[in-house]
């Protein structure tokens, strides 16, 4: 495991919850997705998660902030091993959109829009 690649989700995932559901545990999305939680994990990704862990997630688990937030951790390791962490604006913004978009989603241009509220936040929180 990438240590440095870690430490950039562990910091990004509360900027993620900010933007996914003003990080509400409870949130249930009404776009389609069947997204819960304060980090809106879509059915796909907690499959995704669940082929790699024992005992594995239940799907209300969702909406439980410690387990949801395993989910993201495993799920971003898995998806963002590939990418650049020399520079930590870059990594983000991969992150990001990986997270809102799939295994490919820093490669789409519909996961620009979710970008710029992660980046605004982080420049908020002088992240970066």
């Amino acid at each position: 495991m990438d240590l440095v690649l870690l430490k950039l989700i562990i910091i990004l995932m509360p900027v993620l919850a900010q933007v996914e559901s003003n990080n509400d545990c409870q949130a249930v999305s009404t776009d389609g997705y069947h997204s819960i939680g304060h980090l809106q994990i879509t059915p796909i990704c907690f499959r995704d998660v669940n082929t790699r862990v024992e005992p594995n997630f239940v799907l209300e688990d969702r909406a439980d902030r410690w387990k949801a937030e395993v989910m993201c951790k495993l799920y971003l390791l898995k998806w963002g091993k590939d990418i650049p962490l020399d520079d930590p604006s870059i990594a983000f913004e991969s992150l990001s959109r990986i997270w809102n978009g799939g295994p490919q989603g820093y490669h789409k241009n519909a996961t620009l829009k979710y970008w710029k509220k992660v980046k605004k936040l982080l420049k908020e929180q002088n992240i970066i």
